[in-house]
């Protein structure tokens, strides 16, 4: 690699503003194709902890030549932060396919070299690339397709350059429009509090209710679970919404509490996420306090998933909450990774059969057995035990000659707004 000819401080190399000012005027303006380009250095925090503000500023400046500034095949590039550069690329007849082999020998031929030079750290270069439509051209976007494209191989140290996907974007911006929607639900009361019963198969008396979320968008209407659970997830904000269900559902039981309306637990979920939390045990005990509920009308539901891994904060918050008072259930028992073994380790009272664990179990004499000698044992270890997912009679009074006499299903009710499900289960009396 030879000299540095292109620029010899980062100072000039152009800003942001001016790099969509005049990539814009370029683009318009020339007859040839163009492409975005958003490449970034991972483990540049090490490089400058480990070797020095200054010979990380000569790292990236030699990155920037080299990739750029002394590429002649790009128009124009910028730095964003740090170790960030965008830049505008000129195709001149190269097809897709050429460009973006092309950019992976550069990026390779480049890692190489600063791994060399750099030793003490691992660094790896990435890149996003967003051939531009000229037809529909808006800069500003083309340079948030190539960051996206960028972001899509963040921590794949395989990979060095990543086309830009039409589809994967679209999926990204709904789910970004998902959590705006979130965000907004959360402080217009936009977050409802559903409740599907938990009955006694026997006398067909109401033993319970578990509080389900239900979201309405700007115009009230409804949104599907399926598609704002999976979205909160993986953004990191389903504890805000256990949190904010938690909440409604004490005002609520406050309420009928006020009313003197007898009724029964309900059980509200609490994800895995929650558990990181160091001050989880005190913030439910403070809801709890604030709306004086008492404590054995409340059940916390966490996942089987949520015991996979033995990690003793998880036990220890569980247990003292299992100790302050509040039972603990365990949801969808069965449903891909149970273990029987760590039935005698866990702290809960409850155990909820998964709907599809039961349901496949019982079209088989086979599956008939092992649900059978599961609920013996939950039985014989002092579980309590509740059958999710039954739709019907038949399902019903099989799962009720295996030992199990508590169920929740559609075969009783479906989740109801929390004012149906009063009017249906819930009677005067003082409580």
């Amino acid at each position: 690699m030879g000299a540095f000819m292109g620029i010899h401080n980062l100072n000039e190399i152009p800003s942001i503003k001016e790099f969509i000012k005049n990539g814009e005027q370029i683009v318009t303006s020339s007859p040839e194709d163009f492409a975005i380009v958003a490449v970034d250095l991972s483990n540049f925090k090490h490089l400058n902890d480990l070797y020095g503000m200054d010979e990380a500023d000569n790292a990236i400046l030699f990155m920037g030549n080299y990739l750029f500034f002394d590429n002649p095949n790009c128009v124009l590039a910028c730095r964003t932060v740090g170790d960030q550069f965008r830049a505008l690329i000129c195709l001149y007849g190269r097809s897709h396919d050429e460009e973006i082999k092309l950019i992976s020998d550069m990026n390779d031929s480049l890692q190489k070299y600063l791994s060399t030079k750099y030793q003490k750290v691992y660094l790896h270069i990435y890149t996003g690339l967003y051939f531009i439509d000229k037809k529909n051209f808006d800069m500003r976007i083309s340079i948030d397709k190539a960051h996206f494209a960028k972001k899509q191989i963040k921590g794949n140290f395989q990979s060095k350059c990543n086309l830009f996907i039409d589809e994967e974007y679209k999926i990204e911006a709904q789910q970004m429009e998902m959590v705006k929607r979130f965000e907004a639900a959360s402080v217009t009361d936009g977050i409802k509090v559903f409740l599907q019963p938990k009955i006694n198969c026997v006398n067909n008396k109401l033993i319970g209710a578990e509080a389900l979320c239900r979201m309405t968008d700007d115009k009230g209407e409804y949104i599907s679970p399926a598609m704002f659970i999976p979205v909160l997830e993986k953004n990191g904000l389903l504890g805000q919404l256990d949190f904010i269900m938690m909440e409604n559902t004490f005002k609520l039981m406050r309420k009928w509490l006020d009313d003197n309306l007898l009724f029964t637990p309900i059980s509200i979920n609490l994800s895995r996420s929650n558990f990181y939390n160091h001050n989880l045990f005190n913030q439910i005990v403070n809801l709890r306090d604030k709306y004086d509920i008492p404590v054995e009308l409340i059940e916390l539901e966490v996942t089987e998933t949520t015991f996979i891994d033995d990690m003793s904060i998880i036990y220890n918050t569980i247990e003292a909450l299992r100790k302050y008072g509040f039972k603990i259930s365990v949801d969808d028992f069965g449903a891909g990774y149970s273990s029987l073994g760590m039935l005698s380790t866990i702290p809960a009272d409850i155990i909820k059969l998964d709907s599809s664990f039961a349901r496949k179990s019982l079209s088989s004499d086979k599956g008939i057995a092992i649900v059978k000698n599961v609920i013996s044992m939950l039985k014989e270890t002092s579980f309590d035990i509740i059958c999710e997912g039954i739709e019907t009679e038949s399902e019903k009074n099989l799962i009720h000659s295996l030992g199990c006499d508590k169920i929740q299903g559609f075969l009783y009710d479906r989740p109801l707004p929390s004012e149906i499900f009063a009017n249906k289960y819930i009677f005067n009396s003082v409580y």
